[in-house]
């Protein structure tokens, strides 16, 4: 299947002056964060699920973006982590060839042939209902080894969650997108209460600018955007749905270059909202 993988990442990593290794996926990879400015500003992090590895070209195209206006100066740091589940990226792309020997036949059996649409880390495990915000209460959440949707054994078991769990301790953002795919929709809040409430004004203004609708996420438990909602309650936390629901997962790459110009400047819209809330 043709998409963006880990060794396009890897490759295009090189133009960038600041990058570090954030953690390391399930089976041994490197998970990468581009830093612009050293953090403690915003964060942006893609390919969280398998299938929506377009986001990981689009927020490497926003990296760029930011850090040529970067260094003409008056903005906040930011750090961009493009694949946070590379395990299961390779799968999604490269099948059964890209997982250990060991842990083939077990993949095998949850993908029943057809890793095209995996969602999960190497393990089977959902890293986006993994952390520890109301973990275990969503929805669609399952109880056992899966493709998509398992909760894991426990909060933070899946080493991608863990990653961004650290990275977010470390860095102190007080903002943060987590990109996916699709629907065109921005989700904001955790539950029906008012917890983090005022990242609804955050997603209006994202809202206008990429004409998405603004949504209360309601149903959905254990994702980085709930976690960081409910641990940094002062912060703003917003989950960008990129790409049209007409369209299939995984998304089309024909629908690439638009994304990209469309969300391109997102970073820095969004930085002024943060020079204004400070």
């Amino acid at each position: 299947m043709f998409g963006y993988d880990y060794d396009r990442l890897r490759q295009d990593l090189h133009t960038f002056p600041t990058v570090f290794t954030a953690g390391h996926s399930a089976f041994g990879r490197p998970i990468y964060c581009i830093s612009v400015g050293g953090g403690g500003g915003m964060l942006v992090h893609a390919a969280i699920h398998a299938r929506e590895h377009i986001t990981s070209p689009v927020v490497m195209a926003m990296a760029a973006r930011y850090l040529e206006a970067y260094r003409a100066g008056g903005l906040p740091p930011c750090d961009f982590v493009p694949m946070v589940n590379p395990d299961g990226v390779e799968l999604c792309l490269h099948g059964l060839r890209s997982a250990p020997l060991c842990a083939r036949r077990r993949l095998a059996c949850m993908a029943q042939g057809d890793f095209s649409l995996w969602k999960a880390n190497g393990q089977g495990i959902d890293p986006n209902v993994n952390f520890d915000a109301y973990w275990g209460m969503g929805q669609s959440n399952v109880f056992r080894p899966s493709s998509q949707n398992y909760v894991g054994p426990y909060p933070h078991a899946a080493a991608e969650t863990r990653c961004l769990v650290r990275l977010t301790r470390r860095r102190r953002y007080r903002l943060t997108l987590s990109y996916h795919c699709k629907g065109e929709v921005i989700y904001y809040g955790l539950g029906e209460g008012e917890l983090a409430d005022h990242s609804r004004a955050a997603a209006q203004y994202l809202g206008r600018y990429l004409g998405y609708e603004p949504r209360r996420s309601l149903g959905s438990a254990g994702g980085y955007k709930d976690w960081y909602a409910l641990h940094y309650p002062q912060g703003i936390a917003l989950t960008v749905e990129i790409g049209s629901d007409d369209l299939p997962h995984p998304f089309p790459y024909t629908g690439l270059a638009a994304l990209t110009a469309q969300h391109r400047d997102v970073p820095l819209y969004m930085a002024q909202l943060l020079a204004r809330t400070t």
